[in-house]
């Protein structure tokens, strides 16, 4: 893909049907997956697979954040280490994140 095209890598908001449609994909995945400890349901696929299906429309807003997230257990430590310095700086996130109930 060229290094200018869009990409939804942070959130998305998503009418409730699409959680029996993500059940669908899950159940595949685990019937099908020989490599559960390492393969992952792809939740951007999943959408496009319900979007090309006609089920949903999706749209996408852009704004100018650096995307960063945790796929695997590893990458705990480092997007923690984002957080804490983007709270620091105030950027985006206020600190604490959430508020004590």
């Amino acid at each position: 893909y060229p290094a200018d095209s869009l990409a939804s890598m942070n959130f998305w908001i998503c009418h409730p049907d699409i959680f029996d449609y993500i059940e669908t994909a899950l159940k595949q995945f685990i019937t099908n997956n020989n490599n559960l400890e390492k393969g992952e349901v792809y939740i951007p696929l999943v959408l496009q697979e319900y979007c090309g299906a006609n089920q949903i429309p999706i749209g996408v807003l852009q704004c100018n954040a650096s995307w960063f997230g945790i796929t695997y257990a590893p990458d705990k430590e480092a997007a923690k280490s984002k957080l804490a310095s983007m709270q620091e700086a105030s950027v985006v996130y206020p600190d604490p994140l959430w508020k004590q109930l």
